[in-house]
């Protein structure tokens, strides 16, 4: 192949693929072949890296599934957890050494329900990191 290709860059003229008009029947028939080789090597690249694009995009959005789904099985296995430390009654019995009106902010602003939300989306992120 080397030599076909030393042959044709020593003994042609680039002239001759480059002719606007109708050039000679070899050099026409070899620039088809040359340009039919080229397209089909240009189709099966975007072939293949359209089927890499959308391989790569399956794996992802079972990934993100994965991901998902075992979000909710920790949440799942943390729940009873968190529910037999029973830390809204702790948090509540905190609240109760407090002033009455610090105590009614806290409520209105449900102080305790972000903590005892806080401190199961932690424990679920910590299992979650073990896995």
């Amino acid at each position: 192949m080397k030599y076909l290709l030393a042959f044709l860059l020593v003994f042609c003229s680039f002239n001759a693929f480059a002719v606007d008009g109708e050039p000679t029947e070899y050099f026409g028939a070899l620039w088809d072949f040359i340009d039919w080789i080229y397209e089909a090597l240009d189709e099966i690249q975007q072939a293949i890296f359209d089927y890499l694009l959308k391989l790569s995009k399956a794996i992802f959005l079972l990934y993100i599934k994965f991901k998902i789904s075992l979000t909710g099985l920790i949440y799942s296995i943390v729940e009873p957890m968190i529910d037999a430390l029973n830390l809204t009654d702790v948090i509540s019995s905190l609240f109760g050494g407090l002033s009455a009106d610090v105590r009614t902010a806290m409520v209105q602003l449900r102080l305790g329900e972000g903590i005892n939300l806080l401190v199961s989306a932690y424990t679920t992120r910590m299992i979650y990191d073990k896995l």
